[in-house]
């Protein structure tokens, strides 16, 4: 009898400790199911970790946005072709060619205010467009397109290019060309870097010329046109490349004393592209021109 008892009561450990097993592990495997999102509500099993890579480069995508770090390479767009020999120049007209550009557009109001002056005085420009207002402003790029002025980038998002890399660094360098495709029937064939700012690593990243200046209007810290027009007047050569910036009212005020008062002194006003033609340079990808 008391043998008969030993037996039952091993039979009984035994049976409910593999039970206490059994239990164990298909809860492991049910809290496992729920934490990968397999099972359950998409909404209640997602984990906080799984942020995509789409979700990170659309944070890029916001004019606002400081992301830097997009998580997968985004691919290089290669640079226009150019061709390994110079382009012959434009036979000489005894005229002075300068080239007006205009930073941190488009701006709809000011940008559109600067193309009708150019048009009225026979002139072109160069527009160096920041990527993360060209949604905005579409059709004032279709205007500055169709106008016969230049389309440039100035990176999407006018970060200083020094202290980038890496896929962020071609983010900034390419995505603007991308939005003006999509836009207009040019191919963007030069860069300004923000703030003049280049690197060894830039140059060596670029698809596109760097397109810098060597007359500064300081137009975005005066806010007055007639110092605009008089930095300009003071430093204009033949071959100058003029910085200024179309968001700002006071220098489309500036453009209508200044660009008529170019033409009365013997000057041509055209696009940076024109401009180092006549000179008989080919810019090259990667390479500095001022």
């Amino acid at each position: 009898m008391m043998k008969k008892r030993k037996n039952s009561l091993y039979s009984w450990i035994k049976n409910g400790f593999l039970g206490l097993l059994i239990l164990g592990g298909l809860g492991f495997a049910l809290a496992g199911c729920g934490s990968s999102g397999v099972s359950g509500s998409e909404t209640d099993s997602t984990p906080m970790f799984a942020a995509s890579a789409e979700a990170t480069v659309s944070a890029l995508e916001e004019p606002e946005s400081t992301a830097l770090s997009p998580s997968h390479e985004l691919p290089k767009l290669e640079a226009p072709a150019v061709s390994s020999e110079p382009e012959p120049a434009p036979e000489p007209d005894g005229r002075k060619k300068i080239a007006l550009t205009f930073d941190d557009g488009p701006n709809g109001k000011t940008t559109e205010r600067i193309l009708k002056v150019l048009q009225e005085n026979d002139a072109k420009a160069t527009f160096f467009m920041v990527g993360n207002r060209i949604n905005t402003y579409p059709d004032t790029v279709k205007k500055v397109y169709e106008s016969g002025s230049e389309i440039a980038s100035h990176t999407y998002s006018h970060f200083d290019l020094t202290k980038l890399n890496g896929s962020t660094l071609q983010y900034e360098l390419t995505e603007t060309n991308r939005l003006i495709r999509a836009l207009v029937p040019t191919e963007p064939k030069l860069l300004r870097p923000p703030y003049g700012s280049v690197s060894a690593a830039v140059k060596n990243a670029s698809p596109f010329p760097l397109i810098l200046w060597d007359v500064d209007t300081l137009d975005w810290k005066t806010r007055n046109a007639e110092k605009t027009v008089e930095n300009v007047l003071r430093s204009a050569h033949d071959g100058a490349i003029v910085l200024m910036h179309d968001l700002h009212a006071t220098t489309a005020d500036a453009c209508e004393t200044l660009i008529p008062k170019l033409r009365e002194m013997g000057y041509d006003m055209v696009t940076v592209s024109e401009l180092l033609a006549y000179q008989g340079i080919t810019p090259q990808a990667g390479k500095v021109y001022n």
